[in-house]
């Protein structure tokens, strides 16, 4: 009997749990550097569509200068780190995450980022910018999800 031989031995398909992890902070990192970029220039697009032209008068000058002083990218670092992990778990330990898990990430996170900033609006006071997070975090997601998804360095060993 050698002395290997009372080791439980993982497949050989089957990655680390460092190379696991290392897949899953490079998922992390995807998100957090692309996902906010999408949701400043998007937040634009989707203020025009959810609240027609006057939403022109009330983009703030952070809104605007976002992506170049990186301001508001900062600020959607956060729910882009949270969606990332999220799918990262899911894509790296569970073989990949699906356009509908990363739509219902999207969604999750967007409404968590909605309820912070609009707690007030949701639980009854009006505000006519509700909505806005929940948009740009779920485009934001599907975005950065579909970037990751063909990358097959990155996915688990049950793909």
């Amino acid at each position: 009997m050698d002395a290997g031989a009372n080791t439980p031995m993982r497949p050989s398909h089957e990655p680390s749990t460092f190379m696991r992890s290392v897949r899953l902070l490079l998922i992390v990192v995807i998100f957090a550097v692309v996902g906010p970029l999408v949701g400043t220039v998007s937040m634009a697009g989707v203020g025009l569509i959810i609240y027609g032209l006057t939403w022109l008068n009330q983009i703030s000058s952070v809104c605007i200068t976002g992506v170049d002083t990186t301001g508001v990218c900062w600020v959607g670092a956060v729910p882009a780190v949270i969606a990332g992990g999220l799918i990262g778990i899911r894509h790296t330990w569970f073989g990949g995450a699906g356009g509908l898990f990363a739509l219902g990430v999207g969604v999750l996170v967007g409404a968590g980022l909605e309820f912070l900033v609009y707690r007030s609006a949701i639980l009854g006071d009006k505000d006519e910018f509700t909505g806005l997070f929940l948009a740009t975090v779920t485009l934001s997601t599907l975005v950065c999800w579909r970037i990751v998804e063909p990358l097959s360095f990155l996915r688990g060993a049950h793909a």
